[in-house]
């Protein structure tokens, strides 16, 4: 972006949560530092990002718009419905379940899982930021609670399919592989 829009002398540093950019003047430097925003984005968001990062890369787009979009796609409505992102939470868990090679009765109860984990996802989504780490914690007493209860009461119930598969929404995993590659590639600070 800086070579398409001012070729000399730009000076970038570039950390998991923050940017710096200096540009050098006739007398002097000015140096602007961003820092990342606290809420995650959602994957139809960040498909925005990268579009709008590719436009500022061929030079599309100007500066105006460049600093106009992020804000539009940050406050940006979710393209699906409440039912539909709870029947996709339903979905993953009940396909992840069969995976793990679950009975009959084990998928219907992750099914059941998988909405109460859905719709407690959805229901914190907007809690700040301080109290995000505590949603995977709350999720995870909720279905192992339920399991085990149930593991009391129904003989034979494998629970290793109906503690995983619920669950696997609330791991950072896209955070855990991101980390890695960063790492393999020689960028420690980002990926540490």
């Amino acid at each position: 972006v800086a070579r398409v829009n001012r070729p000399d002398g730009i000076g970038l540093i570039v950390l998991p949560t923050a940017l710096m950019v200096s540009v050098p003047n006739a007398d002097d430097v000015i140096t602007e530092v961003s820092v990342a925003g606290r809420t995650p984005l959602r994957l139809d968001q960040i498909d925005d990002v990268l579009t709008l990062v590719q436009e500022a890369e061929r030079g599309t787009i100007d500066a105006v718009e460049g600093q106009r979009r992020p804000e539009g796609i940050r406050s940006s409505q979710s393209p699906y419905s409440r039912r539909v992102a709870v029947a996709g939470y339903i979905c993953s868990t009940v396909g992840l379940a069969a995976i793990l090679r679950a009975p009959a009765l084990e998928l219907a109860l992750a099914a059941v899982l998988g909405f109460v984990i859905g719709e407690l996802r959805l229901s914190t989504r907007r809690l700040s930021s301080s109290y995000q780490p505590f949603v995977p914690l709350i999720a995870a007493a909720a279905v192992s609670t339920s399991v085990y209860s149930l593991g009391r009461v129904v003989s034979d119930l494998e629970t290793l399919p109906l503690l995983i598969a619920p669950l696997i929404t609330c791991l950072p995993g896209a955070l855990l592989t991101i980390g890695v590659l960063e790492l393999a590639t020689g960028q420690n600070v980002s990926g540490a």
